[in-house]
């Protein structure tokens, strides 16, 4: 999917000071740390208990043309509310002890112990939504919400490269994905039933260090997607219709899944929910 919409609230603070003084730095951090578990099980909390309804709508108003609005299976039908999903919170951390007593089953920590190695990690299925049989005609759509908080300090002599990735994605999961018919346009091999994709959201900062640089970046920002998970979007991946069809007459899942790349980070927290909408 394509980045079309991106709202973005930015709290920053990149510093080049001494490290005697970050002892502010790191309680703002900490407070940033605290607010982002604290929205995520508010998050997570929204999403028990929720039910998805049918989704029906009349036929349209008149009759229209992909050429002339870019998406007429869309166009003129009701949106309605497919509940929530939110992942856990994934931290870095020079030491995860504190952390882990009260991680929830979604959360994650990854201890790095040299904040001068690149480290690379992916976590899959940290959250989790389902839709029942024929609950959307030719659309899902998602909204995220993410929020994440980084911390990096050059604590060497010389100039570094810091640099820490955020790519959240979605594995959307279908018994209408094992047909034969569906194949990876990226790999040319079979779906067996789950497809991947990114550009949900991602965040990308690469800088040089100076030595005794810090920088505390805190951020929320919202993306919205154009063609959400509709039948443009499964024709654009070279998907028969008569896959197409199933996709929305047989159960979907989508997996919520987070991969951090960071060096000179000492610390980090990143979380994101999603607002699921439908017709």
């Amino acid at each position: 999917m394509k980045n079309v919409l991106f709202v973005a609230v930015v709290l920053t603070a990149a510093l080049a000071v001494p490290a005697q003084d970050v002892t502010q730095i790191l309680k703002d951090a900490n407070h940033e740390r605290a607010e982002i578990v604290k929205r995520s099980k508010a998050e997570r909390s929204a999403n028990q208990g929720s039910k998805v309804a049918d989704a029906k709508s009349g036929p349209s108003l008149m009759a229209v043309t992909d050429e002339e609005v870019g998406d007429a299976a869309s166009f003129d039908k009701n949106v309605k509310f497919f509940g929530v999903a939110a992942t856990g919170v994934v931290f870095i951390d020079s030491d995860c002890s504190l952390i882990l007593p009260d991680l929830g089953p979604d959360d994650r920590c990854l201890q790095i112990t040299d904040t001068a190695v690149l480290t690379d990690i992916t976590y899959n299925d940290i959250g989790r939504i389902t839709f029942p049989a024929k609950s959307a005609k030719n659309i899902v759509y998602a909204i995220t919400n993410h929020n994440t908080s980084v911390f990096s300090r050059n604590g060497t002599a010389a100039n570094s490269t810091g640099l820490f990735n955020y790519f959240p994605s979605f594995t959307l999961e279908s018994d209408a994905l094992n047909d034969p018919a569906a194949i990876d346009p990226a790999t040319g091999n079979p779906m067996n039933g789950s497809y991947t994709t990114g550009g949900v959201g991602s965040r990308t900062s690469q800088k040089t260090l100076a030595p005794t640089f810090i920088e505390l970046d805190n951020l929320s920002y919202t993306r919205a997607n154009t063609l959400g998970f509709s039948r443009r979007f499964w024709e654009a991946l070279g998907l028969p219709p008569s896959v197409v069809d199933n996709i929305y007459k047989k159960p979907l899942t989508i997996k919520l899944n987070m991969r951090i790349r960071a060096r000179f980070v000492e610390f980090g927290t990143f979380n994101y929910g999603v607002r699921f909408l439908a017709n």
